[in-house]
């Protein structure tokens, strides 16, 4: 959000992810689920006041974001949620240790897998809502025992689902193509994104 030019504040939800995706469900309408229940259960008594006062662009955070129009009532909640899709459809979310993110990517090594990301925009006062799924396939080539070790060790993984940090690996050379919108396997896919904020009244 900051990168494409938008400005956003913290909405605190009480939303808490499960340790692991349910499994057996269509990975699209999961993660467009799990979005929608973080927009919903947004603290909207957290928001500063004063950015409810005037018109301006957009707010939020890296999970639940806050674009907003002219006041509260017109505020626009927009959250995500991130789910890998590895071998035999298996749901991956977010590792709880560095031995299982280490399991998820080694599962992923010389494979192409998917990564879906749901997304929800919500305006409390008129209580509308806007959903959609992006979609990135991800292809991993020959990564050694050594390379996996270093990244885990920086603990980069947290919070990542897959347990990799697209962005962090590419750095330390790892051979990792995407087919799709990056930001998508990133969590918040900004190609198509930026166009359903500006239906919204959202601009940078």
């Amino acid at each position: 959000m900051h990168e494409a030019g938008y400005d956003f504040v913290v909405a605190t939800s009480e939303f808490v992810d499960a340790a692991a995706p349910l499994q057996n469900r269509e990975p699209l309408m999961l993660a467009i689920e799990l979005a929608s229940q973080k927009a919903r259960q947004v603290h909207l008594e957290t928001l500063p006041t004063s950015h409810a006062s005037h018109a301006d662009p957009a707010y939020g955070t890296d999970q639940t974001n806050v674009a907003k129009h002219t006041n509260k009532d017109h505020l626009l909640i927009l959250a995500a949620d991130t789910i890998a899709v590895g071998d035999d459809n298996l749901l991956l979310g977010k590792p709880e240790s560095k031995e299982e993110a280490g399991e998820m990517i080694r599962s992923f090594i010389n494979q192409t897998h998917r990564v879906v990301t749901g997304v929800c925009l919500w305006q409390p006062g008129q209580d509308q809502e806007e959903v959609f799924a992006d979609v990135a396939e991800v292809t991993l080539g020959e990564v050694t025992d050594e390379q996996l070790d270093a990244y885990l060790a920086t603990d980069a993984w947290q919070g990542k689902a897959g347990g990799y940090n697209l962005s962090h690996v590419r750095k330390l050379g790892w051979p990792i193509e995407v087919a799709g919108d990056e930001t998508a396997v990133m969590g918040l896919p900004m190609q198509r994104l930026v166009g359903r904020l500006e239906a919204w009244g959202v601009w940078p």
